[in-house]
């Protein structure tokens, strides 16, 4: 008697299970991949956000405290004169929130300067900048800008409130593809 080989090969039973464990495992694993991929798609999206947002909050504060000697609220920033400063005299009293296109800073040099919504970017007019400078790029917009001033005392700097929102520029209505972040400061002049 001889011993019996098994035969080479897989039985249909065995290709049967293999084939559903497979059929049962791939989706999960595909389900797995792409909720993933789709938050780091979302975590890219918010550090894009935040990146720009510091930028402009930055800019903005650097510019105003290192520039900013005087606050005006016009409709037309050639007829600035020094002695309508608004926030000087002032006390308790607020000026704003505007979108910016109405509120101007003077400069040591006797020069204005602004920042504005300018559709959805934040743009500023400042004469340190050479020219008129967009401070966010096409990938964000900014909605809710708001800019004013208020001094609490005769003896204290005036305040100047920047707030936005800055939001990851798309037209998605998924909540995993939006972004978004708040931002609100305070920035006293420093050169009053």
């Amino acid at each position: 008697m001889g011993i019996k080989k098994s035969p080479k090969g897989f039985t249909f039973i065995e290709l049967i299970i293999v084939t559903a464990v497979i059929g049962v495992v791939l989706p999960a694993l595909f389900a797995i991949i792409f909720s993933v991929l789709r938050q780091q798609i979302k975590v890219n999206r918010l550090a894009e956000v935040k990146r720009q947002g510091d930028y402009v909050l930055n800019v903005i504060q650097s510019i105003i405290n290192n520039n900013g000697i005087g606050i005006y609220y016009t409709t037309d920033p050639s007829t600035l004169d020094p002695a309508e400063e608004v926030c000087y005299d002032d006390v308790n009293n607020s000026y704003g929130p505007t979108d910016g296109n109405n509120f101007y800073f003077m400069d040591n040099y006797e020069k204005w300067f602004s920042f504005y919504l300018d559709g959805t970017k934040i743009s500023s007019d400042a004469a340190i900048l050479a020219a008129p400078v967009d401070l966010t790029t096409p990938a964000v917009r900014i909605t809710n800008f708001e800019i004013g001033c208020n001094r609490t005392s005769l003896y204290s700097p005036p305040l100047v409130t920047v707030k936005f929102t800055i939001e990851y520029n798309t037209d998605s209505t998924r909540a995993e593809d939006k972004a978004s972040l708040n931002y609100q400061t305070l920035i006293k002049l420093k050169n009053y």
